[in-house]
């Protein structure tokens, strides 16, 4: 998901590709970093985007967006093609890429379900 002052969605993936509203504008397609380019919006928060969180977390860092993502519980291909051998080693690479700004958390919001959540906040850093 991607926010832009001025645009909001529900999320539930029933909606057109884009979708506008209050203050976040939903967006449902794949991310490449090299081509996505996320300078008009404040903040990039996406639900386990799987394969697509590398990506996020490189543009973000690049672009300088704040982020954050509620990362899968399985390590996934990076884009390199390597895989990692499990969800830890996954996440210190995620934490690699992100810098001194982006880091994990273990969040507990909602009671019985473990959700890590990788933060990044770089917008006007240099």
């Amino acid at each position: 998901m991607m926010e832009q002052k001025g645009d909001i969605a529900n999320g539930d993936g029933n909606e057109e590709r884009v979708r506008k509203a209050s203050n976040v504008t939903y967006i449902k397609a794949e991310f490449d970093f090299t081509k996505t380019d996320i300078s008009e919006y404040d903040a990039i928060i996406a639900q386990e985007p799987c394969e697509d969180t590398e990506h996020i977390v490189r543009a973000c860092v690049e672009q300088k967006r704040d982020f954050i993502i509620a990362l899968c519980g399985v390590p996934h291909v990076l884009i390199n093609g390597e895989e990692p051998q499990n969800v830890a080693e996954w996440y210190d690479y995620l934490e690699e890429i992100g810098g001194e700004n982006g880091f994990i958390i273990n969040s507990k919001m909602v009671p019985g379900y473990f959700c890590p959540v990788m933060k990044g906040f770089l917008e006007g850093k240099n």
